[in-house]
């Protein structure tokens, strides 16, 4: 974390004197902590479809057995994820969020082992 408040640290300066602008990190799921970061903003993608895996003998057919899963079935684009950044840009009042960009794949964490989804409530 060290690196990224540095980073921040140094960025920050242009925004304001500028008097608008955004900084937006970009970190993995593993990493987020809501509540726990004091950045301005961090996006965490989710399964983004990119030729990052492309000729990897299983990956496609792996990746598409989860994305069925997602609520919106289909794994994201590298545009979904540049589309969120844009509009934190835009905007004036959000500040200190993490924004999971994972197609509602959060809304299914736990249900696999038998788990309410997310905001299920008790049963």
């Amino acid at each position: 974390m060290t690196g990224v408040g540095r980073t921040i640290t140094a960025a920050v300066p242009y925004p304001r004197a500028s008097g608008a602008g955004s900084v937006v990190n970009m970190t993995s799921q593993a990493r987020a902590r809501p509540g726990g970061s004091s950045l301005p903003y961090a996006v965490v993608p989710g399964m983004i479809g990119t030729p990052w895996f492309d000729g990897v003998e299983g990956v496609a057919a792996a990746v598409e057995a989860v994305a069925e899963r997602l609520p919106l079935a289909r794994s994201g684009r590298p545009e979904s994820v540049a589309e969120v950044v844009v509009d934190l840009g835009n905007s004036s009042y959000i500040t200190g969020e993490v924004l999971l960009v994972d197609g509602g794949g959060r809304l299914l964490r736990g249900v696999a082992d038998g788990r309410p989804p997310v905001g299920a409530g008790p049963r």
